[in-house]
């Protein structure tokens, strides 16, 4: 049986682990350009394990005095990790592996600095009321700014399949604009305008569709499908609009079945129907566009319908 390792054999392994995670960061009073410094993946995640080897290093030593000298640092820490987590919506940072009087000590102090708790999701872009007073209460501009720009970018890739031709556009608008702000282009104050542009279209996408005369969002979805694809036709918004709602009622008969997703037969009726749909439509079509257009109507029930 393994003999218990007395705790002061672990201060060398402590102090390495501490020095190991505070060197990531010149100032951790800073706690902003801290987290701006973790954007890149690949840094986060060499602070993630350091982080985490520290924090399971002092729940080891814990209550011992011993830590004492640590606690301020594993504080700070604590706050650029939660941040971070926050930020950038990375679901890997949490505290798995940590022991019990760790994590108590970093949720205690990460809470009491306004963070979100580590294992909660952070508010969604969605939530208009609750995340813009959020945005609202932090501490810069550029605060905001980056904050902005990563939730906006969570949003885009959790919903892109939903919409791929809007989510498409607001993706390459977004990268163009981030670009722009760090290369000096734009201040702080009007990427932050033009972030919260984008924030409004896409909070607007059900309002955008009765605009047009069409149920909700997802009937959104497929015009723009059907709209991507007519391209230059000269097809009216009329008919591009009368051709969605045949495609979806189409869709609609198939999808309300049980497991039409596993039911191979279903899909291919599905297809089938489309198909037929694009053929009797009134918008002269070539055999590609019908093909695309087929794929493209599949793909949307299925991220769209359960």
């Amino acid at each position: 049986e393994r003999a218990m390792v007395p705790v002061e054999d672990k201060q060398p392994d402590l102090e390495a682990a501490h020095s190991k995670a505070v060197s990531f960061f010149d100032d951790l009073d800073d706690v902003e350009q801290c987290v701006q410094s973790l954007e890149p993946d690949d840094r986060r995640i060499e602070f993630k394990n350091a982080f985490k080897r520290f924090s399971q290093l002092m729940d080891i030593v814990l209550p011992d005095p011993m830590a004492n000298p640590y606690r301020e640092d594993l504080e700070q820490l604590s706050a650029i990790y939660g941040t971070a987590k926050e930020r950038y919506r990375d679901e890997t940072m949490n505290l798995e592996g940590a022991g019990a009087k760790v994590r108590e000590l970093i949720q205690d102090h990460i809470t009491s600095r306004g963070i979100e708790v580590l294992n909660d999701e952070p508010v969604s872009i969605m939530d208009e009321v609750e995340y813009d007073a959020k945005v609202e209460d932090l501490e810069s501009d550029e605060a905001r700014a980056s904050e902005m720009q990563n939730a906006i970018k969570h949003e885009i890739n959790v919903k892109f399949d939903e919409d791929p031709v809007q989510y498409g556009s607001l993706k390459d608008r977004l990268e163009e604009l981030i670009e722009k702000y760090r290369e000096g282009r734009y201040d702080e104050r009007e990427t932050i305008e033009e972030l919260r542009a984008l924030m409004d279209e896409i909070r607007s996408r059900d309002k955008q569709a009765r605009k047009k005369g069409l149920r909700d969002e997802t009937d959104l979805s497929f015009y723009h499908a059907v709209e991507d694809v007519l391209g230059d036709h000269e097809a009216g918004d009329e008919e591009a609009i009368e051709l969605t709602g045949t495609l979806v009622e189409t869709v609609e008969g198939f999808v309300t079945k049980v497991e039409w997703k596993e039911r191979t037969h279903l899909q291919n009726q599905m297809r089938k129907a489309v198909t037929r749909d694009l053929y009797r439509s009134e918008i002269d079509l070539s055999a590609d566009q019908r093909q695309v257009l087929t794929n493209r109507v599949i793909e949307l029930a299925r991220a769209h319908y359960q």
